[in-house]
């Protein structure tokens, strides 16, 4: 009997252990299951990937009620748990039909999703315009209208800039330029804010400047003509250092991009590349016109005349290939994977900037986030969008909408002000 029960339970142990490692290297499933809310069947499909190269894990929900389709993706870490929308309000008027799907654990990742003919969007965006549904996401007693409008009356300004502190995040570290500087901003900072002083007179337009992971790297504009010198500005710290070199670059100079944390400078005036190392602080001519120069295009590296950086100043990007898209858009970016990630689409409209977000699974099928005047002063960073609106800095997240982080009036006025940003782990 003892000898029984002793294998029962190595065997018991082999079995989850075999479990784990399943989990482990287990590459995904996909699955359908059905709500009926009032009556309405409501179908989820629901996809999701994991442990594959170059991909996130993530969950692509297929959510319909025969008549509407909503696509929704999340990279939540649900433990690699089955069906993970537990529950999903739902209401359906002459306008728009809205769902709100209820994860398990009662979380909410994200407001309503609402849709019409013509478009899909967040309940944000459309508050006010439907009564029916107004009255419905009110009396949801899981929902907070609060979660998705953030409040400004908590302030601190320094100078001329005034930062929302109760909207800040403490791991998230936020660069502006001053004319003299840069202002680096984080809750952790006394008044939210420090401002690094490093030029001697105001520079209006810090052109010749760039950022790598969490470091704000530019010429050094005290020089005149020329210079010799890089200022490195730490955004998680207070304090900058220099890069020194022996090479005499003209300010007639651009940034090509950043690849690999090395800095691409192009040096018009001389006819040179030069790449800027900011852990060993050296700085490396690495094209000229003999040589010629390299070119980071589509994750490739090529080779290019000097003479075609100047004429057509070549900036380092990824393409995106605009015919999978029936829309025709101003701006396509590409975030994630080939297979787990997601577009941002910029439609130009008579206000500004429509700004969609599509899923690489459905890039036809597209979600309104907000609209924007300016779409040159935008940065990327763990799934939020960092942007300038009008002369307000805001942050964008499926998670919670839309903040207000800081407000600066020189934003109008000087569109050569450019903000960076870096999360800290």
């Amino acid at each position: 009997m003892k000898r029984v029960l002793q294998i029962l339970i190595i065997l018991f142990v082999l079995y989850y252990l075999i479990q784990i490692v399943f989990n482990f290297f287990d590459k995904g499933y996909e699955t359908t299951y059905k709500k009926t809310i009032d009556n309405k069947e409501i179908s989820i499909k629901e996809t999701y990937i994991a442990n594959q190269k170059q991909e996130r894990d993530n969950y692509f929900l297929e959510i319909t009620d025969g008549n509407n389709h909503f696509y929704i993706k999340t990279y939540h870490n649900f433990q690699k748990m089955k069906n993970i929308v537990k529950d999903i309000k739902y209401i359906q008027t002459d306008n728009y039909t809205c769902i709100l799907p209820i994860y398990i654990g009662d979380k909410i990742l994200h407001d309503a999703i609402c849709q019409n003919d013509d478009i899909t969007t967040y309940y944000y965006n459309i508050q006010g315009s439907d009564s029916k549904i107004d009255n419905f996401i009110n009396d949801l007693k899981e929902y907070n209208i609060s979660d998705w409008k953030h409040e400004t009356t908590t302030q601190t300004t320094t100078e001329n800039v005034t930062v929302y502190e109760d909207n800040l995040e403490s791991n998230l570290f936020i660069g502006l330029n001053s004319y003299k500087g840069l202002y680096s901003i984080n809750p952790t900072y006394s008044q939210n804010i420090i401002n690094q002083i490093i030029f001697k007179d105001d520079i209006y337009n810090q052109q010749i400047s760039t950022q790598i992971e969490n470091y704000y790297l530019v010429a050094d504009y005290n020089s005149t003509y020329k210079f010799n010198s890089f200022y490195l500005i730490d955004l998680t710290l207070k304090g900058y250092s220099n890069i020194n070199t022996d090479h005499d670059i003209s300010f007639n100079s651009y940034f090509q991009g950043v690849v690999d944390n090395f800095a691409y400078l192009i040096d018009i005036d001389n006819k040179k590349q030069y790449e800027i190392d900011i852990n060993t602080k050296k700085v490396i001519e690495v094209g000229n016109a003999d040589t010629g120069i390299k070119f980071y295009n589509n994750n490739q590296w090529e080779e290019k005349t000097i003479y075609d950086a100047i004429n057509q100043k070549l900036i380092f990007t990824s393409n995106v290939d605009s015919k999978i898209f029936e829309q025709n858009y101003v701006k396509i970016d590409k975030i994630g994977g080939e297979k787990t990630g997601y577009y941002y689409l910029y439609e130009q409209t008579l206000n500004g900037y429509n700004v969609y977000k599509a899923y690489v699974e459905q890039p036809n099928n597209p979600i309104l986030l907000f609209n924007v005047k300016d779409i040159e002063r935008i940065k990327y960073i763990n799934d939020s969008i960092i942007f300038v609106d009008d002369n307000y800095v805001k942050i964008y997240n499926d998670n919670y909408g839309i903040k207000t982080l800081i407000k600066y009036d020189e934003l109008t006025f000087n569109k050569s002000i450019n903000i960076f940003a870096y999360y800290k782990n």
